[in-house]
């Protein structure tokens, strides 16, 4: 049983007071696992019951060695999720990002190498990886043409995880994810993702704007989902050295996406407008995720995009 499975069980979880690792800590803590999150953020979100016994929380930055070395020691189980967030370049570039995705990266892994080489990493990669594609449903052997620096990076610490795994024999796993949404979401910026800053516009009875004709296809895999899958990926000795696809296994247009937001939220207003002169169009292709070897894990989403999108909404206007 996977609830046994982590009871008292010792995780690290890099990155825990984001969307992702705020709900991960939240499901791993219900299941009496005993939880350290090191986050570069001053105070975690309120979602995160700071006063339980069983979680620490240490202010820290994946890329500091000392703080590595201290962290890592006695853990079973490593869900990384740090990760600079930067999906489209603008015409900026961020060498911290570079820093953070990539060197941070190696940081955790020569630790684990010289400090706790039985640890298990489960490393949170992106559908991103992949780039543009003809083919509307990818699975883990499609070409990875990444076209976006977010991509690159995230390619590149995969490449990492994996020589790791093949010269050290540290013990990785890799989900690529599709579209994240759901509760613990910052919804007040776009950045982060679409569905929820939709929501957050919807709420406040604001414009949603969409570029373009919005007939894109998308995979949106709901936060609880996502969870489940990380935790199985984690527990299962069938995943070591593997990359698995992370997404729902059904695709929805961008534009049914935001008309669902509006009639659940029932306000908001959607109108579309052509894509902005001189900015890159990389978001205007169609993509769904093939998740059957994932599936083979006994792992399956459960909830539908409306049904995500009821729960998230009732989860924001209840706060």
């Amino acid at each position: 049983m996977i609830e046994n499975y982590y009871l008292n069980k010792n995780v690290l979880v890099l990155g825990g007071t984001g969307f992702i690792g705020s709900n991960l800590t939240l499901a791993l803590l219900n299941k009496g696992a005993k939880v350290t999150i090191l986050s570069r953020n001053n105070l975690p979100p309120k979602y995160i019951p700071i006063n339980n016994p069983k979680l620490k929380i240490i202010k820290g930055d994946i890329r500091d060695v000392g703080i590595m070395q201290k962290v890592i020691l006695n853990k079973d189980i490593v869900f990384n999720l740090a990760a600079q967030i930067s999906h489209l370049d603008k015409g900026i570039v961020s060498y911290d990002d570079l820093d953070i995705n990539c060197r941070g990266q190696l940081v955790l892994l020569e630790t684990c190498r010289t400090h706790n080489t039985s640890v298990k990493i489960v490393f949170a990669s992106t559908r991103m990886v992949y780039g543009n594609s003809s083919k509307k449903k990818l699975t883990e052997s499609h070409p990875t043409e990444p076209n976006t620096l977010y991509g690159i990076h995230k390619l590149t610490a995969e490449r990492y995880h994996l020589l790791y795994r093949k010269r050290h024999n540290i013990n990785v796993a890799i989900l690529r994810i599709a579209n994240p949404y759901g509760e613990r979401q910052d919804t007040g910026r776009g950045l982060y993702s679409l569905p929820g800053w939709f929501m957050h516009k919807a709420l406040k009875n604001e414009l949603i704007e969409i570029w373009g004709k919005g007939n894109q296809l998308r995979d949106y895999i709901y936060i609880d989902d996502l969870i489940s899958a990380l935790l199985i990926v984690a527990k299962s000795p069938k995943s070591s050295g593997e990359i698995y696809n992370c997404g729902s296994g059904r695709v929805h247009k961008f534009k049914e996406m935001a008309k669902y937001i509006v009639k659940t939220a029932k306000s908001g207003r959607i109108k579309q407008k052509p894509w902005p002169n001189g900015y890159p169009n990389i978001q205007n292709d169609s993509y769904g995720l093939d998740i059957s070897k994932l599936r083979k894990l006994g792992w399956k989403p459960q909830t539908t995009i409306m049904e995500g999108i009821r729960k998230t909404f009732n989860f924001y206007n209840e706060d």
